[in-house]
């Protein structure tokens, strides 16, 4: 199951964003504008959470830690900079979509062929490097992007697509094989981005979801590391499912109750992540809202 999962979630996250991002808006600003409302929106939230993150651990004990720690984030705090270097390109570099599409393709194919994959290790790999997603991640953003513009999209062979590379990523997890593993995982992505106009379209709204949606950054940011105090809190006492289970809960109880109370002062607004509230708003004007999260 972890095998399935992991072949999809990140990628269409990216997707997602890509597809929701208003390059036109977005192009439109200077770069010192775009850079102070990225900063506000995207980057010193994130900085706040890396530096909690990597406290609790161990990261800052040598400075080869804290060197690596910045070159390759932990686990999910690579992709806020990922996402903003892909941004950045977005709205800096002059060229058609379709042309950003394909050149992040073959950069992407190239980025797993030099840094290999879950299966095999690319000539590149366990180098002290940059995070190797600047490069593989690349098509997902830029291809949810290309279908955001597009007027139709073939939702059949983009589906039949979809099943063919479940099935072919499915398949290799049992096998070795470094091209299969690629293209499965490439095409699986590409054709489940290309059906978000259909997703997109359906008469499905969870209010729920727009909620954690609103705020899809401080929950995206702050849960992995409640998860990581948490589990050591309980770990002792209990274990398996359960502790994953009490872990989970009190991960969301605790980020459930703190929004509300960081949305009411500007500045843990700004620094966590949560949009400020209304009646903050309406105190303070200039402390937001904050633009657009993530994706537009």
């Amino acid at each position: 199951m972890k095998w399935l999962i992991y072949g999809f979630h990140m990628p269409i996250f990216l997707g997602v964003s890509g597809y929701l991002f208003n390059r036109v808006n977005q192009s439109s600003l200077s770069l010192g504008a775009f850079f102070q409302r990225y900063w506000k929106r995207m980057l010193l939230p994130w900085l706040i959470a890396f530096v909690a993150f990597s406290a609790i651990s161990g990261e800052f004990a040598t400075f080869a830690k804290i060197a690596m720690s910045i070159l390759r984030p932990h686990y999910h705090l690579w992709f806020v900079p990922v996402l903003f270097v892909f941004v950045l390109i977005a709205t800096r570099v002059k060229l058609p979509t379709t042309a950003l599409f394909v050149i992040a393709l073959a950069v992407s194919v190239v980025g797993f062929a030099l840094f290999g994959f879950p299966h095999y290790k690319g000539p590149l790999a366990g180098m002290t490097l940059p995070d190797d997603r600047y490069l593989t991640m690349a098509v997902f953003f830029f291809a949810g992007l290309w279908v955001s513009q597009r007027a139709t999209i073939p939702v059949l062979p983009a589906s039949l697509l979809a099943i063919a590379g479940l099935g072919l990523w499915q398949y290799e997890f049992w096998n070795a094989d470094a091209v299969p593993t690629i293209l499965a995982y490439v095409g699986l992505n590409l054709a489940l981005i290309a059906t978000l106009p259909v997703l997109v379209a359906l008469p499905l709204r969870s209010s729920l979801l727009e909620f954690l949606g609103q705020d899809s950054l401080y929950f995206y940011l702050w849960h992995l590391f409640l998860f990581r105090v948490l589990t050591r809190l309980f770990q002792p006492f209990i274990g398996g499912w359960l502790l994953l289970a009490l872990v989970f809960g009190v991960t969301m109880i605790v980020l459930l109750a703190a929004r509300p109370i960081l949305a009411r002062f500007p500045v843990l607004a700004l620094l966590s992540g949560v949009q400020p509230s209304a009646a903050t708003l309406a105190s303070n004007p200039s402390s937001g809202p904050l633009p657009e999260r993530a994706g537009h």
